[in-house]
């Protein structure tokens, strides 16, 4: 043996002579935070930094075993463990009025605020926070105050800006009148000399912009900057400008009545004297000096360094009685820290406390055709859709949306859990799905800054087109970001369990209704031809849809037929059923063109519940479903109780007319020569014959994708 090991050196093989050789990698976040989700345990969520407290009594009653060891609790956050302290053992239990405290960071994400936190009862001893004492204060004098930054970030602006910047949502809008912005700021040191101003602004017009800022009725200084782009300003500011409490901010175009832009975000950084606002203070304290922080109004006060928020450390804190309270004092140390002082009946309350419910979507032991990803409040309405799937040969996986969350994001909120977990499926299933159906309304305001609602229960991706920022749901499914889907995905965008209901018994009904070939029948609806040949458009597709079924033609603007009348007469033959109904002409996200002959307040008035329609909208923004103010004309016609449409195809945003016209073709094409296709099959197939990437991504299936033309 011993002849053998220099040769088993040089061939780089002496690893195997080692036992640690056949031991497994340590776990990564994914894979730690697959196993979190896949086990009972509490999921803890915050909204802001700061120190927690969660109670026993809080964390059994959201499916926490009460008998667990109090040794075995472990926190976990990203995939991470997460020290905690634990309070109130007895008999190495956590006792009835015991507590578990940690230090939280919030999440700030365009899709949520909410970081969550997995607490579980684990096979070895969870992390705890180290105690310490920072050694004894000596005579030495504090400094008066620190840098502190008072921030101020407007998000009451929707603001799509055309350079694809993924922010959004800005504040108030700068014009030619004075707008004003307050910022509070707390013992503020007036002895302080300098203060800074950061400001982030963005123009709403590709032209040269200017703002006059003013603090407090002194004007600061005139910033110019031009186009769309982010411009950040920077401003060195007298101390003798601000004062304690609210101080104001002035700010005026300068550039005329045609000069507008939008305010992001206000940075102002001051002299913070080193007294706690509402008994909590978080600051900084330099090497080698020593920091005294008075004013607390209890003894009792929680000292914790946060110079590393992932590895809290809590200090015994050195307090005494001062004329303003209480004041803790930090001796000198070598290094930098940030600490975070507060009494202790302080601590946050967490924003949820809840049971996680365990699941394992990411095995490759699983089989479906199709898959419901779904928001849980809609899966009790589901049952006949999938029953009539399955009587049809598919295997059916209904899914909580929240369960993608806790397996591929950490518990984040967000688009991205959704394509992970199908791009997983797709790799991993024993039979991956070819059928997904998204069911739940999204929005482009997911945060509700503009306070309209929480409509994001199954999210899209908001994407960057030529002319606008718009949903794009296949971006789910196109995995090399082609613009080409790799699955058949389509979306049924309701809002409550009544609205998913009337939908799934719209499907359900259209499909089981007994219809023979022979009653097929198209509606051709065209706009008038001022600035493109629509009427043309719909003499080519009568030609080929004639020979398989019966053809209506109706243009805006031929036979000398007001708009009242021709939107008259379309309402009557939407009444009617058609099998088909194909638009071609202009439009927006609720109507059919300028003239307004087809609106989504119209849908409801819709009478043919026995009869209902495949609506192809060869047009802009009838698909676009993510305003939280108004439905948007091809949701409103699949939500319509009374009749409608089983299904739409639509675009979300602005595209070009010629490039449409070659998707429409291709989409009868196949749905003609291939009768039993399913219109998500059809609609998936159709895109590859169009370049243009803005076709590709926003014309998106508002229906079942299994469903058949009948």
């Amino acid at each position: 043996m011993k002849k053998l090991i220099p040769l088993l050196l040089t061939l780089g093989l002496v690893a195997a002579l080692s036992p640690g050789a056949l031991a497994a990698p340590p776990e990564t976040p994914s894979e730690r935070q697959l196993n979190l989700a896949g086990r009972a345990g509490v999921k803890i969520q915050v909204k802001r930094d700061g120190w927690y407290k969660v109670t026993r009594s809080e964390l059994v009653k959201s499916g926490l075993d009460g008998s667990a060891p109090a040794r075995s609790l472990q926190l976990f956050a990203d995939g991470k463990e997460v020290p905690i302290l634990v309070h109130g053992v007895k008999r190495g239990r956590l006792a009835s009025n015991g507590w578990i405290e940690f230090y939280g960071l919030e999440r700030d994400t365009l899709s949520t605020d909410a970081r969550t936190y997995w607490l579980i009862a684990g096979d070895t001893a969870g992390r705890r926070i180290p105690v310490s004492r920072p050694g004894k204060p000596r005579r030495l004098a504090s400094p008066r105050s620190f840098d502190y930054t008072a921030v101020r970030k407007g998000r009451t602006t929707y603001f799509p800006a055309p350079d694809g910047n993924p922010r959004a949502f800005y504040g108030q809008i700068v014009l030619s009148e004075v707008v004003t912005e307050e910022l509070i700021l707390h013992h503020q040191d007036p002895a302080a000399k300098r203060a800074v101003l950061d400001i982030t602004v963005r123009g709403l017009t590709p032209r040269p912009h200017g703002l006059r800022i003013s603090l407090n009725g002194t004007v600061i200084d005139t910033f110019d900057f031009a186009g769309q782009i982010p411009a950040k300003g920077h401003f060195q500011l007298s101390g003798d400008l601000l004062k304690e409490g609210k101080n104001t901010l002035s700010f005026v175009s300068t550039k005329g009545e045609v000069d507008a832009s939008v305010l992001d975000e206000i940075r102002l950084k001051y002299a913070h004297r080193y007294e706690p606002d509402n008994d909590t203070l978080a600051f900084p304290v330099h090497p080698g000096k020593q920091v005294r922080v008075d004013g607390f109004s209890r003894r009792a006060i929680r000292l914790v360094d946060i110079t590393d928020p992932g590895s809290p450390r809590v200090l015994r804190a050195s307090v005494s009685k001062s004329a303003a309270g209480y004041a803790v004092t930090v001796p000198p140390a070598k290094r930098w820290r940030r600490l975070h002082a507060l009494v202790r009946a302080g601590a946050r309350r967490p924003a949820a406390v809840v049971a996680n419910r365990p699941s394992s979507w990411h095995k490759g032991d699983r089989t479906a055709d199709m898959v419901i990803i779904t928001h849980r409040s809609f899966q009790g309405t589901l049952g006949p859709l999938r029953e009539l799937r399955e009587q049809q040969g598919l295997k059916v996986a209904v899914i909580d949306v929240e369960d993608l969350y806790d397996e591929f994001s950490y518990g984040a909120h967000g688009p991205e859990a959704i394509r992970r977990f199908l791009d997983s499926a797709r790799k991993n299933w024993q039979r991956a799905p070819r059928f997904v159906l998204l069911v739940g309304d999204a929005t482009y305001d997911p945060r509700n800054y503009l306070g309209h609602g929480n409509f994001d229960f199954v999210p899209t991706q908001m994407i960057q087109t030529v002319w606008v920022e718009t949903s794009s749901d296949d971006w789910f499914v196109d995995f090399d970001l082609d613009g080409l889907p790799e699955m058949n995905l389509g979306r049924l965008p309701v809002r409550t369990s009544a609205q998913a209901a009337t939908v799934v018994a719209k499907i359900v009904g259209y499909e089981r209704a007994q219809r023979a070939p022979s009653a097929r029948s198209a509606l051709l609806v065209g706009d008038a031809n001022e600035d493109f040949d629509f009427s043309g458009a719909n003499e080519r597709l009568r030609t080929r849809l004639a020979p398989a079924m019966p053809v209506e033609v109706l243009n805006r603007g031929a036979g000398g037929l007001s708009n009242a009348a021709v939107r008259q007469s379309l309402l009557g033959k939407l009444n009617a059923g058609p099998t088909l109904v194909n638009y071609f002409g202009h439009g927006s996200a609720q109507l059919w063109t300028k003239a307004g002959i087809l609106q989504s307040k119209d849908a409801d008035d819709l009478r043919n519940a026995n009869s209902l329609s495949f609506y192809v909208m060869t047009t802009c923004n009838n698909g676009y479903f993510t305003d939280p103010t108004r439905a948007g004309l091809g949701e409103a016609l699949l939500r319509a109780e009374g009749g409608g449409a089983f299904a739409v195809f639509a675009s979300s945003g602005y595209v070009d007319a010629y490039g449409q016209l070659v998707l429409n073709d291709e989409l009868y094409k196949i749905l003609l020569a291939d009768a039993p296709t399913t219109i998500g099959e059809a609609t998936t197939r159709a895109k590859a014959v169009v370049p243009d990437m803005d076709i590709r991504r926003t014309f998106a299936l508002l229906g079942d994708p299994a469903s058949r033309i009948r």
